[in-house]
């Protein structure tokens, strides 16, 4: 029997909130929501620990001690959101197919990307980047962001177990995810009113799995 799969990183195994007691997660939990509703509000460059720590209650010393920095507190936002989009990869008894797995992972990430409040936040962003260079820092490095780097952890578990012919994990994840936002992503960045339909979700991820496969799949020698 197959051992079941996982990605070998952090948002498949312990929580960023682990270790904490009950009052010290709830406050974690509190920091983090007034954090990211500012960081929408008035963006990212114009909100300061301070602005936090008025709308969530407690302390600066709080804050500073769960989160270190104001780019620490919004990594902590990223993480969360990770592994809330990771966890279809995570569970026991993933199928060890890489097609099933990465149409899993596909819908969820998708739903999620497509949820308003999602979007909302990614314009955000892209308005915020060149104003706050450490931004630019977090989504531009050569790993690419938590989620790439645990799909990229995925991927190369299946090229060691000569299911998927890849050279560059951390590149062909980046190409997957841009694959499965796609244009329905960017309808949603453009302000189309009309959400997408679950239909349209399941399609624009089976056509990006199946072009996506088709790339990866080992070759037979001499083809």
């Amino acid at each position: 029997m197959s051992e079941p799969d996982s990605i070998s990183n952090p948002t498949c195994r312990a929580g960023a909130a682990d270790g904490l007691s009950d009052r010290a997660t709830a406050r974690r939990q509190a920091i983090l929501g007034a954090a990211r509703e500012l960081f929408l509000e008035r963006g990212y460059a114009a909100t300061t620990c301070a602005d936090v720590v008025a709308r969530s209650g407690g302390s600066l010393a709080t804050l500073y001690a769960l989160f270190g920095t104001k780019r620490g507190l919004f990594e902590a936002i990223l993480r969360d959101y990770s592994e809330a989009v990771m966890r279809p990869l995570c569970v026991e008894g993933i199928s060890t197919d890489p097609e099933q797995g990465l149409l899993a992972f596909g819908e969820r990430y998708l739903a999620v990307v497509l949820e308003p409040s999602v979007v909302a936040w990614w314009r955000a962003l892209c308005a915020e980047a060149p104003h706050a260079p450490e931004l630019r820092e977090v989504f531009l490095t050569e790993e690419g962001g938590p989620i790439q780097q645990a799909l990229a952890s995925y991927l190369g578990d299946k090229v060691e177990k000569g299911l998927l012919e890849i050279a560059e994990p951390v590149r062909a994840a980046g190409q997957f995810l841009a694959l499965l936002r796609g244009h329905l992503h960017n309808r949603a960045l453009a302000g189309d009113p009309t959400p997408a339909t679950p239909e349209e979700i399941e399609e624009q991820v089976r056509s990006a799995v199946q072009i996506f496969i088709h790339g990866c799949r080992p070759r037979a020698a001499g083809s």
